[in-house]
């Protein structure tokens, strides 16, 4: 059996690595690249404009790295806002950057 691993580059290779060394024959197939956004003046504004949100939704732990590493210096998650994530991986990046577990929503069953 050969297994397609599909994640981006960097943690494909983690995820290829790992199959290999249970025997199994893994490639990897990266189909989507993460890049930083072109213009890191839109991060800066969202930062500045997060105490008016209700609820941030982030779609991966690599969302979440790419968003945290534009924060600005001495700014803290704020208290009134949500951060909503889709899965364990997603939830422990939001705490490892800060975020109390008071203001994440995660999926039901999720610690």
């Amino acid at each position: 059996m050969r297994v397609i691993v599909t994640r981006p580059r960097a943690q494909a290779a983690i995820f290829v690595e790992a199959l290999r060394g249970a025997g199994i024959d893994a490639v990897a197939l990266p189909l989507i690249e993460i890049r930083p956004v072109p213009d890191p003046r839109l991060l800066a504004q969202a930062w500045r404009e997060l105490p008016d949100f209700a609820l941030v939704m982030f779609v991966s732990t690599n969302a979440v790295q790419q968003f945290m590493h534009q924060q600005p210096p001495g700014m803290r998650w704020p208290s009134t806002v949500l951060a909503a994530s889709t899965g364990p991986g997603t939830s422990a990046a939001l705490r490892a950057a800060g975020v109390p577990d008071a203001a994440l929503v995660q999926p039901a069953g999720e610690v």
